[in-house]
């Protein structure tokens, strides 16, 4: 059954053959693509076209969320 991530880490997302991999500062997380329904992105993400035509050809949407914390006052 496919799964939706949420991906909270800032860092790189690639592809490396048919696994998407999140390189983070900790380390790489690989996320296997048959595994995926969608991707939800709240930290900073560096992405390629390459990337997102894949992502496209296997009909996973990527959304992207900013978060941002009002000052104090």
């Amino acid at each position: 059954m496919k799964r939706d991530y949420y991906l909270l880490k800032s860092g790189r997302l690639r592809r490396k053959e048919n696994t998407i991999y999140l390189e983070a500062s900790d380390g790489k997380i690989p996320i296997p693509i048959n595994d995926v329904n969608s991707i939800l992105a709240f930290g900073e993400l560096d992405v390629n076209s390459k990337l997102l035509v894949f992502l496209a050809q296997n009909k996973v949407p990527v959304h992207f969320a900013a978060i941002s914390v009002a000052p104090s006052t």
